[in-house]
């Protein structure tokens, strides 16, 4: 029981300490398409498809995850948290490093990922599609990949 507090304890730690912009960022675009989905009158094809084939979307947010982790796989962290030592305060009684931040960010976005996966196949068992859930999965997906491939084409190049 000491170990999952230990590991529950640790993952706020990384939420707390890495780019919070970048996940309300990704919240608040999602929540702008859900609300555009649901309040502009778009073709009620492109709706039906979407509730439609949600399983098929689902499945294919999974199988880009597995690729985004597979990108995660290519970066050098200890290259990153080397090269980025300069401090900053988090908060009034924490600071870290940027490079920690970073590798912080880039693993909340996993975390935040594979929970958003795990919740919707959840619901989905119970016949419940939630749709603003699939747009957080999208952005995370998309944002994520931007991120971490911007970053490790960055750390090559230098």
């Amino acid at each position: 029981m000491k170990i999952l507090w230990e590991f529950t304890k640790k993952i706020f730690r990384q939420y707390h300490s890495s780019y919070k912009l970048i996940h309300l960022l990704i919240i608040v675009l999602s929540c702008l398409l859900f609300l555009l989905y649901i309040n502009i009158e778009i073709e009620e094809v492109i709706r039906n498809s979407i509730t439609f084939d949600y399983l098929g979307i689902l499945n294919t947010i999974g199988i880009l995850s597995t690729f985004l982790v597979l990108a995660v796989d290519k970066i050098n962290f200890r290259e990153l948290i080397e090269k980025y030592r300069e401090v900053e305060n988090v908060s009034k009684n924490f600071s870290t490093s940027q490079g920690d931040r970073l590798v912080n960010t880039f693993f909340t976005i996993l975390i935040s990922e594979v929970i958003l996966l795990a919740l919707q196949y959840v619901l989905y068992i119970f016949n419940i599609e939630f749709i603003l859930l699939l747009f957080l999965s999208i952005f995370y997906l998309v944002i994520g990949f931007i991120l971490i491939i911007g970053t490790w084409h960055g750390s090559e190049i230098n």
